[in-house]
């Protein structure tokens, strides 16, 4: 499992959210919602974050790697991941935020 992420790298909220919204249609994935973590906080809980640009369309595309195997260490990962979260979560529109 490897989330897909954007870093912000001085883009705007309405860039992210358009990045976000292109990604997951042209990778049939679902975008779930929107929330600022730091890159330190992934190397932290011993995962890495990989720069994927799509380009030219979006060259903050970046992979988080190192997801553990099983299911139930991947929830504890997204536990922590989301507690490291800064400011608050986004949900996507036409979610309603209870997927995540």
């Amino acid at each position: 499992m490897e989330p897909s992420v954007n870093r912000h790298r001085e883009a705007t909220d309405g860039e992210t959210w358009q990045a976000g919204l292109e990604v997951a249609e042209e990778r049939k994935r679902t975008l779930y919602g929107l929330a600022n973590i730091r890159a330190s906080s992934c190397r932290s809980a011993k995962l890495d974050l990989i720069p994927d640009p799509i380009l030219p369309k979006n060259p903050n595309h970046a992979n988080i790697t190192g997801y553990p195997q099983a299911k139930e260490d991947q929830m504890a990962m997204a536990q922590v991941l989301a507690a490291s979260i800064e400011g608050k979560w986004v949900p996507a529109p036409g979610q309603d935020g209870r997927d995540r």
